[in-house]
């Protein structure tokens, strides 16, 4: 009886060193609560052996994790993502993908050997990890996803629960152990180092035309009028002209809430690219007030609204 006759709850989700236990009365009242609480929250009860934490999460992601190992599989490797079902034989090896990656994080989550990282990126990372023995392909990560990855820990944590899935404030510093000046901080230069990281990957992403590699790197300089009349003259021609640029700045000036748009995008195409009738995605929601960083370096949208008058800096480009 219990947890462990659902038939689609993994048993190391339900395993313990002693028999869980069913809460009654008040008891049951608090365990149903638990289903609104933040990932970062859950995650630390399963540190503590809490067993109604590890099938909220369970309940919470196990749809998205399905999408991500359909990718992975070798069934999605040799029919492409959007044309993978979770039909026949392939439920099977998806669904044995996806128990053994929750069963490794509960591992990991129980000896304190889990990164200091958002619950996702690192149920992205595990199933990654496990699917080297399925034969899949990593699919290619947007730019700023991969400066993302190159974060620390606390970074990724504080800028994925700022603009991906918001939680509060008070609930981020318990996680992080630190109050709200120094999270406000924090959040300021996570968001500083992954600008400059995004930047890095696009320029030198092979894919990128030298011109737009140029021009990226001089957005700041051009919005803080710091370019050679020359310099300048150049990036308003290029920008004017250019097909992905002007998209890059807006980019940039709207940072950093690229990388929220950019996970949910990604989450919603994964979801309805494996169900006809996906459910609802807790990444997916809105972002909603919260930590919020402040006035980022670079506000460069008005770049393609052609020469302003400025003092000029005398250099000629390069």
């Amino acid at each position: 009886m219990g947890r462990a006759e659902d038939p689609t709850v993994p048993a190391a989700l339900t395993a313990s060193s002693a028999d869980p236990v069913l809460p009654r009365g008040p008891e049951r009242a608090a365990s149903e609560g638990i289903a609104k609480t933040a990932d970062p929250l859950l995650v630390e009860r399963v540190r503590q052996g809490d067993v109604d934490a590890s099938l909220v999460l369970w309940r919470r992601h196990a749809d998205l994790a399905r999408a991500l190992a359909v990718r992975h599989s070798a069934t999605a490797h040799d029919h492409g993502a959007h044309g993978a079902r979770l039909e026949g034989a392939d439920a099977d090896e998806v669904e044995d993908l996806v128990n053994r990656t929750f069963a490794r994080m509960l591992r990991e989550i129980a000896s304190d050997q889990d990164p200091v990282a958002p619950f996702l990126l690192y149920l992205y990372s595990t199933l990654r990890l496990e699917a080297g023995s399925v034969r899949g392909t990593a699919p290619a990560e947007p730019a700023v996803l991969r400066a993302f990855r190159r974060l620390r820990g606390s970074y990724q944590t504080v800028l994925w629960y700022s603009q991906v899935e918001p939680v509060a404030p008070e609930t981020l510093g318990v996680v992080l152990g630190r109050d709200p000046d120094e999270l406000v901080l924090g959040l300021n230069n996570a968001t500083s180092r992954l600008r400059s990281e995004w930047i890095a990957e696009i320029v030198a992403d092979p894919t990128t035309p030298d011109t737009c590699a140029w021009l990226t790197l001089r957005v700041d300089a051009y919005d803080a009028t710091m370019l050679s009349e020359l310099a300048e003259q150049r990036y308003i021609r290029h920008i004017n002209r250019c097909e992905t640029c002007p998209k890059t700045v807006v980019d940039l000036d709207r940072f950093p809430e690229i990388l929220g748009t950019t996970v949910r995008g990604l989450i919603a195409g994964l979801t309805s690219a494996t169900s006809a009738a996906p459910a609802p995605v807790r990444a997916v929601a809105h972002p909603t007030p919260g930590l919020r960083p402040g006035p980022v370096p670079g506000r460069a949208a008005s770049a393609a609204a052609g020469p302003r008058t400025r003092a000029r800096g005398g250099h000629e480009p390069h």
